[in-house]
């Protein structure tokens, strides 16, 4: 009898290890599913909200242009003599020349996308 119920003990206790080990199994499944589905909607939702950023970012730069362009023509708009005008051409084409030269430095890291 002693043998009976070590025998029924050691195989209750393989089939209940068994159990484990598949439900481990599906379970570890599962996850590998999940994250299978999951990275591709993460990876774009990050790169989108990464765009928006850079948009974000380029928009506040051109509305900084704008505004500076538009003091240097009020400032032309008062000019007396030539050498004010110069003055003032030199100022605009050294910022211009400062923008673009940061919007190259900026497009030769990260070349501009078409919006999906």
């Amino acid at each position: 009898a002693l043998f009976f119920f070590a025998h029924g003990s050691f195989e209750a206790s393989e089939r209940k290890r068994s159990l484990t080990n598949d439900s481990f199994r599906a379970s570890l499944g599962n996850w590998i599913t999940f994250i299978a589905i999951i990275s591709p909607a993460w990876g774009a939702s990050a790169h989108a909200i990464g765009k928006l950023l850079e948009y974000e970012r380029i928009a506040m730069r051109s509305e900084q242009m704008a505004r500076e362009l538009k003091r240097i023509t009020s400032l032309a708009d008062d000019v007396q003599t030539q050498s004010e005008l110069n003055s003032i051409v030199n100022q605009a084409t050294r910022i211009i020349n400062l923008e673009n030269y940061e919007w190259w430095v900026l497009l030769s890291f990260n070349p501009p996308e078409l919006a999906a």
